[in-house]
């Protein structure tokens, strides 16, 4: 379970810390499919927000 949040949360912010990276990366290398599947939902929750955003946008332009 740490992994996970581990791996969620360098997706997201991208700490730049030696130790972090070098976990991030053990991790990347044992569980490649943990990796793929968190990648892939991070990046289905950036690509709604975006749409919200840009149809918020629109709206305010009305």
């Amino acid at each position: 379970m740490a992994d996970l949040l581990l791996l969620e949360a360098w997706e997201r912010l991208r700490p730049m810390r030696l130790g972090v990276m070098l976990r991030v990366r053990q991790i990347r290398k044992a569980s490649p499919d943990l990796t793929a599947d968190i990648e892939a939902e991070l990046g289905a929750t950036s690509r709604m927000l975006a749409s919200r955003r840009s149809s918020v946008s629109r709206e305010n332009d009305d």
